[in-house]
């Protein structure tokens, strides 16, 4: 009869929500992985990051050397300039080092910062399944009561 197509339309609505939660559910466990992996990403290289640093001022720290070097040297060995040259030379290699470094560092940080834009997008993405998960259970359960009226007035109807 017409009141059964009805509930069997009711039941057939409860069991493809109740297939959409779980669908948003297993979107959720997928989308809250990757962002725990894009997390993991962004820690390892923002340790990478801080190595590159540490690195940077460590050649930094060597071009400080070599120009306090070339500023002693320059004063007792005036007339030497085989030890000039090789000085500069030092001093140019180290600041050519220093500025690979920076560029390196430069790109390091791009990579840190998009890493936290994905993490950031995949966290609203989850939060919007979550808002998603729970409507449909919300659903299923006002489908659900519908469901159990109609089968307690059709019982009451029989009787």
């Amino acid at each position: 009869s017409q009141h059964e197509s009805v509930l069997k339309h009711q039941a057939a609505e409860a069991h493809t929500r109740d297939l959409q939660v779980r669908l948003s559910a297993a979107q959720l466990r997928e989308a809250e992985q990757h962002l725990h992996e894009q997390a993991q990403r962004c820690r390892l290289t923002e340790v990478h990051l801080q190595s590159q640093r540490a690195a940077e001022d460590d050649a930094r720290g060597q071009v400080g050397t070599y120009h306090a070097r070339f500023g002693q040297l320059h004063e007792t060995l005036d007339k030497s300039a085989e030890v000039f040259t090789q000085l500069t030379e030092q001093a140019a290699a180290a600041e050519v080092r220093a500025s690979e470094q920076d560029a390196l560092n430069a790109t390091l940080e791009a990579k840190a910062a998009g890493s936290r834009g994905r993490g950031e997008a995949a966290r609203e993405r989850c939060e919007g399944l979550r808002r998603q998960i729970a409507q449909l259970g919300e659903d299923t359960a006002a489908a659900a009561a519908s469901v159990r009226a109609l089968q307690t007035e059709r019982a009451q109807k029989a009787s």
